[in-house]
């Protein structure tokens, strides 16, 4: 309990200093509109902390695309303090009714709690080394987002009805953002597609006709989406899904993967023979997939450089290298927040950063594996495509998902499995309920010579 106290304590004062950060960043235009929106959602995971990370991701992009622009800083501050809000409002839960809001335990605890206390150490390191205080904060932002999502999920999503409500009202809100981008009413947001897709894949082989039916149509939209987007990490964080799942799902998981993106991809090559937009988009991607980005080779040979200088921790949270030469940039400054997201761990944290963030991930992939449940092999095997997507992506609110997709791994996995074993309420053999008696007597009752539970006397023929 006090554990537990000390770090949701950590995480409401993270959310107030993030408060007085957006005073000091947004200013006074963009202030009234946050600040009712922190309210607002402080009072929704209130009374639903389930909520707290569907609104913080989807919430948080739209959020984030009606009042930040192009700002980076403010797109940072609203998907941090809707976060943030959250932690709070389960802190506050926590000290008005602490038997309600028990943490799910998992196996990948202390390698999270690991892995922050190497942030920890490292941004510290850096601010020692005479990094600028506000790479450092940016370097540490991005790291520490990783255990944040992953405590704060096993804190709000620890039953199996608060995982359902969550994933419903997130596949529900991704579907119709995906949905809106097809007609250009809205942006493409393939990451959540990918997120959801294997989810949706698993589901369809489980239900009746008329459901499948809307979830094939669901799965239809969303691959369309992840296509057209273009994002090349999205595009191999799928693939290296659906080639896990392919190989170690279920029979029927596998037969409903190949009927729905057989049917996706008929509705695809269709749409494309009589659709203008989507041959213009098919012609811009293949030109992307023919081009080089140019500055990623430069940009990871400078952090390996700098990782090759001080192998074992790195350069600490918030190193830059100045004055580099980067096509399509000219000359700029590289760290500490690189495109290839491996290559800016060991330049800032070394070998002890990768091996800190490898320990949890491994943990629960392993865990995920061996559960060989379709559910846990859809959450493992989109683990395992972002953490290979990675290497190529560096978003700008950090790798949430490598928070994220490690703890469904395990509430999926564990939850499951509690759910499975938890053993029925037994109904005593004399109940005054007739439609709760067994059909066998109690064991004192004499039997006659034949009944329904004991075999009738042959007798032989003559």
């Amino acid at each position: 309990m006090k554990v537990s106290l000390w770090g949701l304590g950590a995480l409401a004062s993270a959310a107030l200093g993030t408060l007085a950060v957006v005073i000091l960043q947004v200013g006074s235009g963009l202030l009234p509109p946050l600040l009712v929106g922190a309210v607002i959602s402080f009072l929704t995971f209130l009374v639903w902390p389930w909520s707290v990370l569907p609104a913080g991701i989807l919430g948080g992009y739209l959020a984030a695309g009606a009042l930040a622009g192009h700002n980076l800083a403010v797109i940072v501050i609203i998907h941090a303090g809707i976060v943030l809000t959250g932690a709070l409002a389960i802190l506050v839960r926590r000290l008005l009714s602490p038997d309600s809001e028990r943490r799910f335990k998992t196996v990948a605890d202390i390698p999270m709690l690991v892995l922050a206390a190497v942030i920890v150490a490292g941004a510290c390191y850096g601010l020692a080394r005479g990094n600028e205080p506000y790479e450092v904060v940016v370097a540490t932002y991005q790291l520490a987002v990783i255990p944040g999502y992953f405590f704060l999920a096993t804190y709000s999503l620890g039953t199996v009805r608060r995982l359902r409500l969550a994933g419903t009202v997130f596949i529900l809100g991704t579907v119709g953002l995906a949905t809106a981008a097809l007609p250009g009413l809205g942006g493409h947001v393939s990451l959540f597609s990918a997120m959801i897709l294997p989810t949706l894949l698993v589901i369809v082989s489980t239900v009746g006709t008329w459901m499948r039916a809307a979830i094939v149509a669901a799965v239809v939209v969303l691959v369309i989406d992840i296509m057209l987007a273009g994002y090349r990490a999205v595009w191999l964080a799928s693939a290296v899904v659906l080639a896990i799942i392919l190989l170690r799902g279920s029979a029927r998981l596998r037969r409903g993967v190949v009927t729905a993106l057989g049917i996706s991809a008929l509705v695809i090559l269709g749409s494309a023979a009589f659709s203008t937009d989507i041959q213009r988009q098919s012609t811009f991607l293949t030109e992307k997939l023919a081009s080089s980005p140019g500055y990623r080779g430069p940009e990871a040979s400078v952090g390996l450089s700098v990782f090759f200088d001080s192998p074992f921790a790195g350069q600490g949270l918030g190193q830059t290298t100045p004055d580099v030469y980067l096509p399509t940039f000219q000359v700029t400054d590289v760290g500490p927040v690189y495109h290839v997201f491996w290559v800016g761990i060991l330049a800032n944290l070394g070998l002890v950063g990768i091996l800190a963030l490898a320990w949890p991930l491994v943990v629960a992939v392993i865990a995920g594996l061996r559960a060989r449940r379709d559910h846990s092999t859809a959450m493992t095997a989109l683990t395992c495509g972002f953490v290979i997507a990675a290497t190529f992506a560096g978003p700008t609110d950090g790798h949430w998902d490598l928070g994220l997709m490690p703890a469904l791994i395990l509430l999926v996995t564990q939850v499951g499995a509690n759910r499975n074993t938890t053993p029925a309420k037994e109904v005593p053999p004399c109940s005054s309920n007739p439609r709760t008696e067994t059909a066998r007597p109690p064991d004192w009752v004499p039997l006659p010579s034949w009944s329904p539970t004991t075999r009738p006397t042959t007798s032989p023929r003559a």
